[in-house]
């Protein structure tokens, strides 16, 4: 399964996830002028963001399934470098963030 198919499980409401240039051509094709722009991944505790989520009734366990299967085998198939430590499941979510000025 994928990342975009597990986000949707983990949040209904998850359409999908932009790339940076995406993002960026958003602003630009509203007539935005870019200022600054930067990235950052921060390793998060999975059960955080599973805090700040609605799954359906049943999925939340499926969830941290995937998760933990992919913590375990350290593949990153999902691309969010998920990791075991001390018996909790690591997450590393890439944020960008885009300062537009408007003209």
């Amino acid at each position: 399964m994928n990342r975009e198919r597990i986000e949707k499980l983990r949040d209904p409401s998850h359409v999908r996830v932009l790339s940076a240039s995406e993002l960026r051509e958003l602003g630009r094709a509203a007539g935005l002028r870019e200022i600054a722009f930067w990235q950052t991944s921060t390793a998060l505790p999975f059960e955080a963001v599973l805090a700040t989520s609605f799954p359906e009734p049943g999925n939340l366990e499926r969830v941290r399934q995937f998760y933990r299967k992919d913590a375990i085998s350290g593949e990153d198939r999902l691309g969010l470098q998920a990791r075991e430590e001390n018996g909790e499941v690591l997450v590393a979510y890439p944020m960008s963030t885009v300062v537009w000025e408007k003209d």
